[in-house]
């Protein structure tokens, strides 16, 4: 490989990283249990639009990750949680709901 393609070839990986790759802060919110809220660790809570941190609470950082692609999350795909933070600068997890919830609400 000659050096011209070489540096075609390391920009093009750096773009590709780079559209995937965020360095992300996620918060717990302290009114509902499993309810997280990612953003992106430069951006931070910016984004996030007023009334929906009113209904989430005082917001408390639980981790920061560098989340990728390819990386397995517990509730949601990763790639969900990338393209909304490219998006709109956040990403908001809501907690499961299940059949015997949604039995009892009846």
């Amino acid at each position: 490989m000659g050096k011209a393609n070489y540096r075609i070839f390391v920009d093009l990986r750096r773009v590709i990283m780079s559209s995937s790759v965020i360095h992300c802060d996620i918060y717990k919110g302290s009114k509902k249990d499993e309810m997280y809220l990612y953003v992106p660790k430069d951006i931070g809570l910016k984004k996030v639009p007023e009334s929906l941190l009113a209904n989430f609470g005082e917001p408390k950082l639980v981790i920061s990750i560098v989340l990728t692609q390819a990386q397995k999350l517990a509730r949601v795909d990763s790639t969900t949680v990338i393209n909304a933070l490219q998006e709109q600068g956040f990403y908001l997890q809501l907690p499961p709901t299940s059949w015997v919830n949604l039995w009892e609400q009846d």
